[in-house]
């Protein structure tokens, strides 16, 4: 069985290479960031994405990025989960409801499954996705997931399959 440490590695290697995607015009178009959103991302690569900043916490926007964006920021989020349940196992708490909210919510959406994760992620980056997802799905109770939940997370993974 893969551990939640595991997880949070194999997420870190496999986004490790992707670049940064262009969210300049995000920052001058005004779409929505605040200044300290725009400052943690724009011009950082997934993993270079300081998950313990104030901008990195105020951020739920993977629906609102361009979908190859938000594929590469996919991985962020997914770090950042990791590592949030993992300390959580460690000392019984954990401080990241929004993004672990947020993060669950895109990936029980179709629509984020179909335009950003079938359109751009491929190899190594979605057999981690989908193995963070099994993940999610054991540690339910940790996560406060429902039956509901847990049965759409296993329809997108099932459908990313057959797909």
């Amino acid at each position: 069985m893969t551990t939640t440490s595991d997880l949070m590695r194999a997420v870190e290697e496999a986004w490790a290479e992707v670049p940064a995607p262009p969210l300049l015009e995000l920052r001058l178009t005004g779409w929505g960031l605040s200044q300290e959103e725009a400052d943690a991302f724009v011009d950082l690569a997934p993993m270079e994405v300081d998950i313990d900043s104030v901008g990195f916490l105020m951020a739920e926007f993977l629906f609102d990025l361009p979908p190859e964006a938000a594929a590469a920021y996919l991985g962020t989020f997914l770090r950042a989960v990791m590592q949030s349940l993992r300390d959580q196992e460690r000392v019984g708490v954990f401080g990241d409801a929004l993004t672990r909210a947020h993060l669950i919510t895109c990936l029980k959406d179709r629509g984020f499954w179909e335009e950003v994760i079938a359109a751009h992620l491929t190899g190594r980056r979605l057999e981690v996705l989908l193995d963070v997802v099994e993940h999610l799905v054991r540690e339910r109770k940790a996560l406060g997931l429902d039956d509901g939940d847990i049965g759409t997370l296993r329809a997108r993974v099932s459908g990313s399959l057959r797909g």
